[in-house]
């Protein structure tokens, strides 16, 4: 591999005020919250790597920069209110392995002092000097709206070399599967492509003077027998569209097996592209990152077995994922995330992750992992008895749902709990582990997690080894109720644990109050803390 991102650092840009990411070498999975910025990041190193201002205005300056920034700007007093004083929006991309000899001198560089020298590429948005008469004159007279009119955008190296779409450092895909207007992705997906595979800007200007030739020779010559009667009857012609709408690149598709990717349906598409983009035979052609957004989007279970398999594969390029799946997240190795959250100044990284705990993961299931990853506040329980019937427990000793206080609930089986400990102890999670003693609690609850401990992560377990299993101990504080659940079956104790998750559904549909076994209300008033 080549020239790849080790870092961005973000000033001003969306919801991110100041805020640095660095990135690993081969894949980097982006997760976070709802509105976190996964999106966000992904646009920012697209901006970069193209150096295309029209893309960045496609979008609008007024919605790249930081809402705070500009509202900050608007507070000042009106004096105050100033040319000098106006925010910057600025993205840095930081790059390692850079070898080609012209790019070498034209990367490497500093914009700030005290800097260190490095390899890297920008996007400036920066009030514009050429109007900054009419800016000062508009800051003196407007008030209560931000200037994004007298804004430009610059793309600059790290060592002061201007660049644009015409010359870019690093070739790059973009696979957008989170839009609604997939036929428009699609468009932009092909052209991108296209110009991977013709770089040469004076190939590409013959190509499209050929197209446009072909075009102007089927107007004159197919359509003139049309047009010669049309025209002398009402004096209109029909001809083929030109311009920057309709040419070669607008045009363009392509095919598999003699089938436009159009005609696929929507998860095929995300297949495609996905392959079309990480082909492993490896060629002139093939991008340095590529980015992709949502893949799970639109794919069946299998299809997405085959998709990670494919992305897995892929040695050649850097690869930046923005999901929501467990299964991306976990089968891709949760040393690769990335994790985004709307309150923290930092990003997250599992890298210091056991490798043996992160291959665990890799092959486990991964219906709650990620959940488990963003969330503030977890209990872990062994099975499904505990999960069905945890919600209603919580809920009559608070008269609210876990949830309403941030509260997670995950089923994952005793023999994981050190998993999910080693996670929560790396990400600061508070992790309430609730668990049966087996007869045994010194050993079962204590010794076997005195390495996972600390303030954030705690073990609750019932004391007495008589009560040896959470079906024991509900049944011990809820005899009466139980009795009566349970009264066509003869030995309530035995039928609640032969059909755990069944006994624990029938209660968890009662109206009546359960009363909680004290060491489980000892785990919901410690997470609540």
């Amino acid at each position: 591999m080549g020239s790849w991102i080790n870092k961005i650092v973000l000033h001003n840009y969306r919801r991110f005020t100041d805020y640095e990411i660095e990135f690993n070498e081969e894949k980097n999975i982006i997760v976070g919250d709802n509105e976190a910025g996964k999106s966000s990041i992904i646009s920012a190193i697209d901006f970069v790597l193209s150096g295309s201002e029209s893309k960045v205005k496609s979008v609008g300056i007024d919605n790249l920069f930081n809402y705070s920034a500009t509202k900050s700007f608007l507070d000042l007093d009106k004096a105050q209110r100033t040319v000098a004083n106006l925010p910057n929006l600025t993205i840095d991309v930081y790059l390692s392995g850079v070898t080609d000899a012209p790019s070498v001198a034209d990367l490497h560089g500093k914009f700030k002092d005290g800097m260190k020298l490095s390899y890297g590429l920008r996007m400036l948005v920066t009030p514009n000097s050429e109007l900054e008469t009419e800016l000062k004159e508009y800051l003196e007279t407007s008030e209560g709206v931000f200037p994004y009119d007298f804004y430009k955008v610059e793309f600059l190296t790290f060592g002061n070399v201007h660049y644009s779409s015409y010359r870019k450092f690093l070739r790059h895909l973009v696979i957008d599967n989170s839009t609604d207007r997939f036929d428009y992705a699609t468009g932009g997906f092909v052209k991108d492509a296209y110009q991977l595979h013709v770089s040469d800007v004076k190939d590409r200007a013959r190509l499209e003077s050929s197209y446009r030739l072909h075009k102007s020779t089927y107007e004159g010559a197919s359509l003139k027998s049309i047009n010669d009667t049309l025209e002398k009857a009402e004096g209109y012609t029909f001809g083929i569209r030109s311009g920057i709408k309709s040419n070669l690149e607008t045009d363009l598709t392509i095919y598999r097996d003699k089938i436009s990717i159009e005609s696929f349906g929507l998860g095929e598409r995300v297949f495609i592209k996905t392959k079309f983009a990480l082909n492993n035979k490896k060629s002139k052609h093939d991008p340095d990152v590529v980015l992709i957004e949502e893949p799970e989007n639109h794919l069946s279970h299998n299809r997405m077995h085959e998709l990670i398999d494919l992305i897995k594969s892929s040695q050649d390029a850097q690869i930046f994922i923005s999901t929501h799946s467990n299964m991306i997240s976990s089968r891709l190795d949760l040393r690769n995330c990335v994790f985004i959250r709307k309150t923290t100044k930092k990003p997250v990284s599992l890298k210091s992750l056991t490798a043996d705990t992160a291959a665990f993961f890799q092959k486990a299931p991964s219906v709650s992992i990620l959940d488990f990853l963003l969330a503030d506040r977890v209990i872990l329980v062994e099975g499904a008895a505990e999960y069905i019937l945890f919600r209603k427990l919580y809920s009559d000793v608070f008269t609210k749902y876990p949830e309403d206080d941030g509260v997670y609930i995950a089923s994952i089986g005793g023999l994981s709990f050190k998993r999910y400990m080693e996670i929560g102890k790396l990400l600061g999670i508070r992790t309430a582990v609730v668990r049966d003693n087996d007869k045994d609690p010194q050993k079962n609850c204590i010794d076997n997690y005195s390495n996972y401990i600390d303030s954030m992560i705690k073990v609750f377990y019932d004391p007495d080894a008589k009560n040896y299993t959470f079906e024991k101990c509900i049944y011990e504080q809820n005899k009466s109720v139980c009795d009566t659940v349970f009264s066509t079956h003869g030995d309530k104790l035995s039928y609640m644990l032969s059909s755990k998750a069944e006994a624990a559904f029938l209660l968890s549909e009662l109206k009546d109050k359960l009363v909680a076994p004290e060491y489980v209300q000892e785990a919901f008033e410690w997470i609540k803390e």
